[in-house]
């Protein structure tokens, strides 16, 4: 008798459900993410949002680039978001932003399995402080999807650092922000 043998190839997915939310609670590199030359921790103008974020120190020709890719995250839906912060500050105190020219970083976000990415912003915007980015990711609204970072070192010697890496559906309303109050008392406050 003739005996026919079928050899199927096939790929699994290993992608982390939705939504998720990374804030470096520790100074290991969350599961699944490339995160070479890039440390976690705290550190000089960089420190606290609060705690760890994940950070690199960009200051001459041999460490002019640096790239991390997240865990690849699935599967999408329609109405996600991507939401980061991030911090550029020079090496040395007072930690000022580095001034104009300092570099740039690319912010990618990436399909099949993270082998194809599309570019979302170049950032060349230091920016004062922490500051949030927030990416609406309607055109990635089925499959799975990796983030990447791509820093550019231009000139300066400056630490680069991204903190809570949120994916998550787009709220009906963002929570307040900003807030001040004045005339505490034991029963309300004036804002």
């Amino acid at each position: 008798f003739p005996v026919t043998i079928i050899v199927a190839n096939f790929t699994t997915s290993t992608a982390v459900s939705l939504p998720v939310s990374e804030g470096f609670a520790t100074t290991a590199a969350p599961a699944l993410w490339t995160t070479s030359g890039w440390l976690i921790g705290s550190t000089r103008g960089v420190t606290g949002n609060p705690g760890n974020n994940i950070y690199k120190n960009m200051y001459s020709t041999s460490t002019a680039t640096g790239t991390f890719t997240s865990a690849v995250y699935g599967p999408m839906a329609a109405g996600y978001r991507l939401k980061f912060d991030y911090k550029v500050a020079n090496y040395s105190s007072p930690y000022a932003a580095p001034a104009a020219g300092w570099g740039s970083f690319t912010v990618s976000a990436g399909t099949n399995c993270g082998s194809t990415f599309n570019t979302l912003e170049i950032i060349t915007d230091a920016g004062s402080g922490w500051v949030t980015k927030t990416y609406d990711l309607a055109a990635y609204s089925s499959g799975d999807l990796a983030i990447k970072v791509d820093a550019q070192w231009l000139t300066g010697d400056w630490d680069l650092a991204f903190d809570n890496f949120i994916i998550e559906p787009i709220p009906s309303c963002d929570p307040p922000s900003g807030l001040t109050t004045s005339s505490v008392t034991n029963d309300g406050a004036l804002s």
